[in-house]
């Protein structure tokens, strides 16, 4: 699930295959130059797709949006395919 809360993007549940481009097309639709950050902690499982799911929010905003509480599980994921610089420019 996605909303918007003022400025901040707030994600929960899962970023898997299954649930990612619903993710991902939610929040490209609440994604406007207002929000300030994006709040991944209520996010209760990642794979390789949240990582697209980012990257395509990213793209779309034409600029880093600070990350903050960022699942344990999508830090390593992003150390293996060395998009952590990503996640760290974000914060």
């Amino acid at each position: 699930m996605i909303e918007r809360a003022g400025t901040v993007l707030r994600v929960s549940g899962p970023i898997t295959m299954g649930s990612a481009p619903d993710v991902r097309d939610k929040g490209l639709a609440l994604l406007t130059d207002e929000i300030s950050e994006i709040d991944l902690g209520a996010v209760t499982e990642v794979d390789s797709s949240a990582i697209a799911v980012l990257l395509a929010w990213r793209r779309q905003a034409g600029r880093a949006i600070p990350l903050v509480g960022i699942p344990p599980a999508l830090g390593s994921l992003a150390a293996l395919y060395r998009l952590d610089p990503l996640l760290d420019e974000a914060a």
